[in-house]
C-alpha cells in the first residue's frame, strides 16, 4: 500500500512539472505604413457679392465669409474680376490684410471662425448712369501650398 501511495504522489508531481508537447506554429510579418496625401479646401459661406449704390453714392462694398483648411503650410490668395463693363475702381480685402497672401496651417484657417472677403467699388460717378452689371464678375479665393 505504501508503494502505491508513493507512486501516485510521484505521478502527480510529474504531471505538475511535465512540459506540454510543443504545438506546430508558424508566423510571418510585414511592414505597416501610412501615407497622408496633401489635402486642402476653401469655400464661401454665401452665394455672391451684391453691391447696390443708391442715393448718389460713389462706392460700396459687400462681405462674404469663407472657411479654409489644409494639412500642410498654406496660403490664401484672391483674384477679383469686376463685372464686364462696370464702372469704378474695384478692390478686395481678405480678412483685413488687403490683397496680400495670408499664410496658415497646417489646420483650419482661423479655426472654427473662418475668414471674410470684402469686395469694394469706389469712384462711381453720376455720369456712369443707372444700370446693372451682373455678368462676368467673380471673386476667386485660392488655398495652396506656400513655397
Amino acid at each position: 500500500m505504501r508503494k502505491a501511495i508513493v507512486s501516485l504522489a510521484a505521478i502527480a508531481a510529474l504531471a505538475l512539472f511535465a512540459a506540454p508537447a510543443a504545438a506546430a506554429e508558424d508566423s510571418d510579418s510585414c511592414d505597416v505604413t501610412l501615407t497622408i496625401e496633401d489635402y486642402c479646401h476653401i469655400e464661401y459661406g454665401g452665394t455672391s457679392f451684391d453691391i447696390t449704390l443708391s442715393g448718389g453714392a460713389s462706392g460700396g462694398s459687400d462681405v462674404e465669409g469663407f472657411h479654409a483648411g489644409a494639412n500642410f503650410a498654406a496660403g490664401i490668395s484672391g483674384v477679383l474680376t469686376p463685372p464686364t463693363g462696370a464702372p469704378g475702381d474695384w478692390s478686395f480685402d481678405i480678412d483685413g490684410q488687403g490683397q496680400a497672401v495670408i499664410n496658415f496651417g497646417p489646420g483650419e484657417y482661423n479655426a472654427g471662425v473662418g475668414g471674410t472677403v470684402t469686395v469694394t467699388v469706389e469712384n462711381v460717378g453720376l455720369a456712369d448712369g443707372a444700370d446693372s452689371w451682373a455678368t462676368g464678375g467673380t471673386m476667386e479665393i485660392t488655398v495652396q501650398a506656400t513655397p
